[in-house]
């Protein structure tokens, strides 16, 4: 996708170049913001007292919270964008914290941009507001039918009628629904798929939750990234799928051992017994106040099928994302260093 670049002439970058990011320190925030700084963005970035910010020297910081508008004022002078990325992900706390940051911290962000006169907000969301595609290839335009699997599932899911109120009163809103990204970057609890090959890595994942048939849409963080540079500029206010290639997890498994030369996950795990240890995993991190090694709802992602197509924003936003045979070793040759 590397002609995305040709969109970024000196011209609109010097007539559009202050940009504000909330969820700069995650793992796609991150790597967003390093895109914005290279293509030489001015980033104002609200951050939390405590963040990690190592990395994004060149950022203009603005302590706060998306919930407290008076932190999020300031941040927002002369900018012409917001990539509005926080989110609260891991499903551990109480269901208020997930609504106060996922919906109420959202319409915040979309009301105080819309007093600031910003031109766009591009908001990313998450694969799982479709729901498990199960036998399906999801589309923008598929529709839910089953409950919420999590709180974040849930607020998730709220935050879309949010979006829809604020575009009806005329703002300009993208909202971008990364799949299941891959790639080296902050441990996180939206780096799932670099935990789970951890995991494996250290000989903790023998096996997969019925045998891994179901399928997955993974894509690699540089296209993600990408795709919210291209949504910036080309996308209409609509909705966009940024997601590559669906493979079955015995069969990214099967390409993981193969390029570390090791044997893939053999066990078939009933679903029952992967959510009874998930559930004893979640009370001995509440007990020994560490992150769980999986959580319930982490159980429920892995034992269903997440297919998806982003033949939209290949038409719309000119994304080409890599398939995964082109992304898999750099990304393993990081999980070997990091781990």
């Amino acid at each position: 996708m590397g002609s995305i670049d040709s969109l970024f002439d000196e011209k609109i970058v010097e007539r559009n170049r202050t940009v504000m990011v909330t969820g700069g320190t995650g793992y796609l925030g991150k790597n967003l913001v390093r895109g914005l700084l290279k293509r030489g963005f001015i980033v104002n970035m609200l951050v939390r007292e405590g963040s990690r910010i190592s990395g994004l020297e060149g950022c203009n910081f603005f302590l706060g919270d998306v919930t407290d508008p008076d932190s999020i004022r300031p941040a927002l002078k002369n900018c012409d964008f917001v990539f509005h990325v926080a989110a609260k992900v891991r499903a551990l706390g109480e269901s208020a914290e997930f609504d106060r940051v996922n919906v109420q911290g959202y319409e915040t962000v979309l009301q105080l941009s819309r007093e600031a006169g910003v031109k766009k907000v591009l908001h990313t969301s998450s694969f799982i507001v479709f729901g498990p595609s199960d036998g399906r290839v999801h589309t923008e335009g598929s529709k839910r039918t089953l409950r919420p699997l999590s709180d974040y599932d849930r607020t998730k899911m709220l935050a879309e009628g949010v979006t829809e109120n604020y575009q009806a009163r005329g703002m300009a809103i993208t909202t971008l629904y990364p799949t299941l990204i891959y790639g080296a970057g902050e441990w996180t609890g939206s780096n799932f798929v670099a935990q789970l090959v951890r995991m494996y890595c250290r000989g903790l994942l023998p096996g997969l939750i019925r045998g891994g048939m179901q399928k997955w849409n993974f894509v690699h963080i540089d296209d993600v990234v990408l795709g919210h540079l291209a949504a910036m500029r080309r996308g209409s206010k609509g909705r966009y799928i940024l997601g590559s290639e669906n493979i079955s997890l015995r069969d990214f498994f099967a390409m993981v051992a193969r390029w570390l030369n090791r044997k893939p996950p053999q066990i078939k795990i009933p679903l029952r017994l992967a959510r009874i240890l998930a559930a004893v995993e979640e009370l001995r991190g509440h007990w020994s106040a560490r992150n769980p090694l999986i959580t319930r709802e982490e159980v429920e992602i892995l034992a269903r099928s997440w297919a998806f197509s982003s033949e939209k924003a290949e038409r719309d936003l000119n994304y080409h994302p890599r398939p995964l045979s082109a992304g898999l070793g750099e990304f393993l040759d990081w999980i070997l260093q990091e781990r």
